[in-house]
């Protein structure tokens, strides 16, 4: 509201200073004020309605110079309303009403027979191409800024969903590998327990129980660090990789799991990301075998040709069948193959002829 107040004064109160020093205009009287004023007006609407407005500023702009009334800022309230229907994207609308108004403007002039030299039909057209020009530069400027704001507001969306997603393989791999670990062994304890088995086989049982919920309490810690403010201390502890894999079967083969660890020549160096990967895939598929065949002999293997590290892990199936339960419902070879595409590596999980469970991975190596 402030602007069109703003510019009915400028235009009222110059137009009036400028009849004083044109004697030969026609004076000022309540028709040339309404005109003067409506322009104005109409720009209180102008973001909602800006063809209909630029009309309307137009023709009170023109019906102010045709009636002779005295020069002056009179088509302010029209320059406005000409930007603000570029910048809404009404461009064809602008143009148009434009040139009909120059048009329009000049067979007034002529049908009153006045005469217009041609420097001031050359600076009439000049500035209203100015207007329009400058118009269209504001309007493209204004689409960029949306644009690159939408952008930035698709990649923050973006960045949250991967984000989201690399959280819940986390907790699902940590959560899933320890708790079925710690359902086996308390399963062991039970029933040596009630069986009067050997105290000391009891013992061991819950002390892989014990290590094992240690090690999940460190490793949800770890995970949940990153939900931490940036300005709080986050107990991020080491992240799992190539040399925690040892550590890992050995837990698993404490519960009962017959793994064999297979090196196949020297790996070398990892990336973290690579190396936590290769780590959460052997974890899973190890998983998988404990939960859908039980007394399963399982092989994991570590091999580097390159700049690809392979990592498979390959069960016999015989100590139950290799398929998914209800239990699972599949989100661990999900889990897996997003781990391993997210690096911008493959990974493939199907049953092995005659029985057993095969998972084989590819992932790109960079140094750490």
């Amino acid at each position: 509201m402030v602007p069109a107040v703003l510019i009915a004064v400028v235009q009222v109160g110059a137009c009036t200073v400028a009849g004083r020093w044109q004697p030969d205009a026609r004076p000022l009287d309540v028709w040339a004020y309404l005109l003067l004023v409506a322009g104005p007006a109409a720009l209180l609407v102008v973001r909602r309605y800006p063809v209909p407005v630029l009309v309307a500023t137009v023709a009170a702009s023109f019906g102010y110079f045709t009636l002779g009334y005295p020069g002056g800022p009179a088509v302010l309230a029209a320059i406005v309303a000409l930007v603000a229907t570029v910048v809404a994207g009404q461009r064809l609308a602008a143009w148009a009403v434009g040139v009909v108004g120059i048009g329009g403007y000049l067979l007034g002039h002529t049908l009153a027979g006045n005469t217009i030299a041609g420097p001031g039909v050359g600076a009439l057209v000049g500035w209203t191409l100015v207007v329009l020009v400058g118009s269209e530069g504001v309007r493209i400027r204004r689409e960029r800024i949306a644009e690159e704001r939408r952008r930035a507001e698709e990649y923050g969306l973006r960045c949250a969903t991967e984000e989201r997603l690399r959280i819940a393989r986390e907790l699902h791999d940590v959560l899933g590998h320890h708790i079925s670990l710690i359902n086996v062994q308390a399963g062991v304890a039970l029933h040596l327990m009630d069986g009067g088995g050997d105290p000391a086989q009891t013992r061991d049982a819950l002390t892989a129980i014990k290590r094992s919920s240690k090690e999940v309490l460190r490793e949800m810690r770890t995970t949940l660090g990153v939900l931490r403010d940036a300005d709080e201390a986050a107990p991020r502890g080491p992240v799992p990789g190539l040399g925690a894999i040892p550590d890992l079967v050995g837990r698993v083969c404490e519960a009962g799991l017959d793994v064999r660890l297979v090196d196949d020549g020297p790996l070398g160096e990892v990336d973290e990301q690579t190396g936590l990967a290769a780590y959460r895939i052997v974890q899973e598929a190890l998983t998988n075998v404990r939960r859908h065949a039980p007394g399963s002999a399982a092989a994991v293997t570590l091999r580097r040709t390159g700049s690809e590290l392979h990592v498979t892990v390959v069960d016999d199936g015989a100590g139950g069948p290799a398929a998914t339960t209800e239990e699972g419902a599949g989100r661990g070879i999900a889990g897996m193959t997003e781990r391993a595409t997210a690096l911008g590596g493959t990974l493939t999980a199907a049953p092995v002829a005659g029985g057993g469970f095969r998972v084989d991975a590819v992932l790109p190596v960079g140094a750490s």
